[in-house]
């Protein structure tokens, strides 16, 4: 069934990676400006209302201060998600990051992880697979990777903050 996605998906690549993280190299190098090409060559962009959607999705399980000069706890939230972003952007580098997911909707571009039998390429109607975040109904599995074009990353990795 469709539920509401982890934090940002990540929790599943967030458990073993002092190896994979490392703190020289900043995120925002030049080599990384330059570069357009989707983490996922193989499926669609996740559109921008989808990454607000989980965004917000991500911020309602957050249990933070909300300080009375706020205009509403929504902005508060914002304000953390701003503090947490420039935190990441600064500690480290992690360089097999990549979405996860092996089925995406086709209306918003969300990925989503799925049981799903191997011999088939699509979900039938009756698997009752749809979207957690636009609730759309065409959600399709992706197709495998081409061996070049996607690392694989590892079963696990942690963030040590």
């Amino acid at each position: 069934g469709g539920g509401t996605p982890s934090a940002g998906g990540a929790s599943a690549n967030v458990d073993d990676s002092a190896s994979q993280l490392t703190s020289v190299t900043p995120s925002h190098s030049s080599l990384a400006r330059g570069r357009k090409e989707l983490m996922l060559p193989r499926a669609l962009p996740t559109n921008d209302t989808a990454k607000d959607i989980m965004l917000v999705q991500t911020l309602s399980k957050w249990n933070i201060p909300h300080a009375p000069l706020d205009c509403c706890p929504f902005h508060s939230a914002v304000k953390e998600l701003q503090k947490r972003l420039a935190n990441l952007k600064e500690v480290f580098c992690f360089p097999t990051f990549q979405p996860e997911g092996n089925a995406q909707c086709q209306t918003c571009g969300a990925l989503t992880q799925i049981e799903v039998d191997p011999d088939r390429s699509e979900l039938d109607d009756e698997d009752g697979h749809y979207c957690s975040v636009c609730h759309g109904e065409d959600v399709h599995k992706l197709p495998d990777p081409e061996p070049s074009t996607e690392p694989s990353a590892p079963e696990s990795a942690v963030i040590g903050l």
